[in-house]
């Protein structure tokens, strides 16, 4: 039941209609008035209210600050801690292979906010990120938490933000929650669009366009940076209420809008181009807009449908890889760029460390580059950024193989490599996070990364994952062979 004595008097018409049904329920005339377009001085309170944003914060008013504290400590979040933030797969949409250049970066929610909401935005992302650990691809997640800034104070942002999550664990209502999630979501679009839109359909299909590769940038990103902002604001009114149903509505809407024009295109080109200024005329024309939500809302669309296509897909198998092949969880924040590693492969590399070490920055401590040839000179920088911290710090180390210059091996430890002077025949060392990878690049440029593990069971119950032997570090010992041996002057790389 939300409490409405909380809500400013403007809200109450609208939270009213609510009464105490589910959003399954409430009356027609209720979504009429949202797809109509809510007031902007409203708009926030009313999302909070319809998404259970509010009923959330009534049961638990400090639900916010007790999960910052989780997340930052009772100091709260320090520049430190907001430094590297939680991209939940989110990538820079203007890079896009398809829809790149129809991206406007001054549209993202990213240009509509100021320092200050930024701030907030990063710290409300980062203790989402804490207390959904699971969560690793949403990337519709970081630019609705940005929007949200422009209407909703931290805790009342964090409380729409954790409803929705919930409501897409539970029903899928808003978000798909995981890149397979993601895939299906795109290809029951795609389904829908070939009775739905079926001119536009063809048409594209005829220069060889992928409806996929149009639709997950649209999807992915809530129309964020390919409409202009009051268009998408309108069409969250009504998917607040009306969950991810509504970006069917709208995609397949955009598409009949520009079937003439998909029709006189010559070449995949020419397609993507009309793709672009058409979506961005039609949301800055308001006769335009409207007819196309008009139509949009006019679709007979059924859920039963979308779950019998996601079904029927699943069961045929989907390719993920087209919906995003860098799984970015946090983006790295680098004190200087990898030299031997592209920012994507990094994003990459990044996913696989230790949650707890994926929201801090990293520190180039060593370079063959500026430092010498010297594994005693690694190690020493190593225990001298222990020293300095006053706390053990992980390692990542990137090696280059002088015959495979395409090739990237690494290692990474959390706990560092110790003292230089420890008595190098003491033990194995390392832990269950440890890990070594292989990197290379595709022809096309697609960096492709192997991940493995430490194996308890390889190696009989002990952390035997790396020494340092007589000069010679040792990594990924097992009954098999060792996985790496890097020799004291890196003359000599084993793999």
């Amino acid at each position: 039941m939300v409490q409405y004595s909380k809500l400013p008097c403007s809200v109450l018409p609208y939270a009213h209609a609510l009464g105490e049904d589910s959003p399954s329920t409430v009356s027609k005339a209720f979504k009429k008035r949202l797809r109509a377009g809510l007031p902007l001085w409203i708009r926030g309170h009313v999302w909070a209210c319809i998404t259970g944003g509010v009923d959330l914060l009534r049961r638990a008013p400090t639900l916010y600050a007790a999960a910052a504290v989780r997340a930052f400590g009772s100091g709260g979040a320090g520049d430190d801690d907001l430094l590297n933030i939680p991209s939940f797969s989110a990538v820079d949409l203007s890079t896009d292979a398809c829809l790149g250049s129809g991206y406007r970066a001054d549209a993202a929610p990213e240009a509509l906010i100021g320092a200050d909401a930024a701030r907030e935005a990063n710290t409300v992302l980062v203790v989402l990120a804490t207390e959904n650990p699971d969560l690793n691809y949403v990337p519709a997640l970081p630019r609705l938490v940005r929007l949200l800034t422009l209407f909703l104070a931290p805790a009342s942002n964090y409380a729409v933000a954790t409803a929705m999550i919930e409501a897409s664990r539970s029903r899928g209502w808003y978000f798909p929650l995981s890149r397979r999630a993601l895939a299906l979501f795109v290809e029951t679009f795609v389904s829908l669009a070939k009775s739905k839109a079926k001119k536009a359909t063809k048409a594209l299909a005829k220069v060889g366009l992928s409806l996929a590769d149009v639709a997950t940038p649209w999807l992915s990103s809530l129309f964020l940076g390919f409409l202009p902002t009051y268009a998408v604001l309108a069409i969250l009114d009504a998917y607040m209420y009306e969950g991810s149903k509504i970006l069917y509505r709208v995609g397949l809407s955009l598409l009949k809008a520009m079937t003439l024009e998909l029709q006189g295109a010559a070449s995949r080109v020419d397609a993507i181009a009309v793709i672009c200024a058409k979506t961005w005329a039609i949301g800055s024309s308001a006769p335009a807009f409207a007819a196309m939500l008009k139509d949009g809302f006019g679709l007979h669309l059924q859920r039963k449908k979308f779950a019998k296509l996601a079904s029927a897909h699943a069961a045929a198998g989907v390719d993920e890889d087209r919906f995003g092949k860098a799984v970015l969880y946090y983006r790295p924040n680098l004190s200087a760029a990898s030299d031997l590693l592209s920012f994507e492969a990094m994003s990459l590399l990044w996913y696989w460390l230790p949650s707890r070490f994926r929201l801090h920055s990293g520190e180039r401590i060593f370079s063959t580059a500026t430092d010498g040839y010297l594994l005693r000179s690694l190690v020493s920088a190593a225990a001298e950024t222990t020293r300095r911290e006053r706390e053990t710090v992980p390692i990542l180390v990137l090696i280059r193989p002088a015959a495979a210059p395409r090739t990237v091996v690494g290692l990474y430890l959390s706990h560092g490599f110790g003292s230089p002077e420890a008595d190098p025949e003491a033990t194995w060392l390392g832990n269950g996070e440890s890990f070594v990878f292989c990197a290379h690049r595709e022809p096309s440029g697609t960096p492709v990364l192997v991940h493995y593990a430490w194996d308890a069971g390889a190696t009989s119950g002990r952390a035997s994952f790396y020494r340092i032997d007589d000069g010679t570090l040792v990594v990924g010992h097992s009954s098999s062979g060792r996985a790496l041996a890097v020799s004291d002057d890196f003359s000599s790389l084993l793999t």
